[in-house]
């Protein structure tokens, strides 16, 4: 399956945001790439492609050559099975500001409302909800909007329903998130959505926070078991487990994987844990 990303930086855009959605492609390509092995990644190419672009749907040229891998890496758009589109969210000082920067990019409105229409994926956050409104792909659906501005948006867009205590709402081909403190849960949200749920689960086993995932490593780490030899039962099973956290595990299935009983499996478990 090959996905393609499009992102639209808008005047006054916050371009970091689209940035932090393009490191976490780049990890998905490098995690498929290493699923599928080097040879095919290379006959393929990237399953997931991205343009960076502007409101009227031109790529946004980046000139530094340290930033070369925030570039387009999508030669052939038509080719893509599933399509997104990501708007960014815009500085803005006050509402009367962001109502003109809106109506003064009135092509960023349409553009939204083509790729609506064409069947994309709609993704943003924070300010960025206002083009999705004005393109009239929200109506009688339910999006996040930071707390900051909920009371100008509902009066502004009556009939478009608030979420209540969400920081990021999937409705139909709409996903918001409330800021730009969750553009990698948008990115990995995103993956899902367009049915690469399988990788979007290992991104977000990497890059996602998990309280009782680093307490146990953290005591592996502290109780000097990682330097175990590499062939014990111990280390091969941290090992395995560690390269399967996107999936569920059973005792049996470690067993299996380090050639030990499970009763083994437990004792050492038991001893050193």
């Amino acid at each position: 399956m090959t996905l393609l990303v499009e992102m639209m930086l808008p005047s006054e855009g916050m371009a970091g945001t689209l940035f932090s959605i393009i490191d976490t492609l780049v990890l998905a390509n490098r995690l498929e790439a290493a699923r599928a092995g080097d040879a095919e990644a290379q006959k393929s190419g990237p399953p997931i492609r991205w343009r960076l672009i502007d409101i009227h749907g031109k790529p946004v040229s980046i000139g530094h050559p340290l930033l070369d891998s925030y570039q387009t890496n999508a030669d052939d758009s038509e080719a893509a099975e599933r399509r997104a589109l990501v708007v960014a969210p815009v500085q803005m000082r006050n509402l009367p500001h962001l109502r003109r920067l809106v109506a003064e990019q009135a092509d960023a409105v349409s553009l939204v409302a083509k790729r609506h229409a064409q069947g994309a994926l709609i993704a943003t956050c924070g300010t960025g909800v206002w083009w999705l409104a004005a393109a009239g792909v929200l109506e009688g659906r339910t999006v996040a909007v930071p707390w900051t501005h909920q009371a100008w948006f509902s009066r502004e867009f009556p009939s478009i329903r608030l979420a209540q205590g969400q920081a990021l709402v999937c409705d139909g081909p709409i996903l918001c998130a409330t800021t730009a403190a969750q553009q990698v849960s948008l990115a990995i949200r995103l993956l899902a959505s367009l049915g690469a749920a399988d990788l979007a689960g290992l991104v977000a086993s990497i890059l996602l926070f998990d309280a009782e995932r680093e307490q146990v490593m953290t005591d592996i780490a502290e109780q000097g078991m990682i330097s175990y030899a590499s062939d014990s039962v111990l280390y091969k099973a941290i090992q395995w487990m560690r390269r399967h956290l996107d999936q569920p595990i059973t005792l049996d299935d470690v067993a299996r994987a380090t050639c030990a009983s499970t009763r083994t499996l437990l004792r050492h478990f038991d001893r050193h844990l």
